[in-house]
């Protein structure tokens, strides 16, 4: 990594640990924590936690920070509610679904055990984090921003809370590739789930039915994980046989 690169990693981990360290000297107000989460977030996204040690390890606890930097205000917010919302669970499992739709000719190809095959991974530890990285985000993502900034901004805004939600989760995966690249109908559909789903949560008083709804966008990228280390495993076998 260059110096440049390195002292903006250092500077975005410096951002991030004074973030976090404010909060406790907020927490009376719900949207100053969430502002100054959120911060942590794209701060802790822009450094390589290199600090957290090397290794297996120290990989797997990086990937771990990265997806529990969500919960932050987890002692600081409490009228963030779980339970409740079935129907608009529901819903959201449908939609979900049909986000999916028009790329399905795409997911089934990538989860062509022959096409996995090629792309193998070149770590033991690589398939754990991934699955840290898609199985949690759906938790942790829903959590922060339909959770905590929602009903942060709920009482000022009322149902219009939705929208600068919806631009945080979206400016948040943008700025992960530090704005050089991002797919279009990934964007697209990031916002449209933000504000469907901003709305399903409004609706139930729950984030649950966000949680599980982004869980199933997700899904794809899960499968992907099982049938990727199957077909590594049969090519090997295969390999060893011959």
């Amino acid at each position: 990594m260059s110096s440049g690169r390195s002292r903006s990693a250092t500077a975005a981990g410096a951002v991030a640990v004074v973030s976090i360290g404010a909060i406790p000297f907020v927490s009376d107000f719900p949207v100053a924590v969430a502002a100054l989460a959120y911060l942590a977030i794209l701060a802790t996204g822009r450094t390589r936690l290199s600090w957290l040690g090397k290794g297996l390890a120290g990989r797997i606890v990086r990937r771990l920070v990265r997806v529990a930097i969500f919960f932050v205000p987890v002692p600081f917010v409490a009228t963030v509610t779980w339970s409740g919302g079935v129907v608009e669970s529901l819903v959201a499992v449908a939609f979900a679904f049909a986000l999916l739709a028009p790329d399905r000719r795409n997911i089934v190809r990538e989860l062509s055990p022959a096409r996995l095959a090629l792309r193998s991974y070149r770590s033991g530890d690589e398939p754990l984090r991934d699955f840290i990285a898609f199985a949690g985000a759906g938790v942790a993502q829903e959590y922060f921003y339909r959770g905590v900034v929602l009903t942060a901004l709920l009482p000022q805004l009322g149902w219009f809370a939705i929208l600068p939600a919806a631009a945080m989760f979206v400016f948040e995966h943008v700025a992960q590739g530090g704005g050089l690249h991002f797919d279009r109908r990934d964007l697209i559909n990031q916002t449209i789930m933000s504000i469907v789903f901003g709305a399903l949560a409004i609706h139930a008083g729950s984030v649950l039915p966000a949680v599980i709804g982004h869980t199933v966008y997700n899904l794809p990228n899960v499968i992907q994980i099982f049938v990727r280390i199957h077909a590594q495993r049969s090519d090997r076998r295969i390999r060893h046989d011959g």
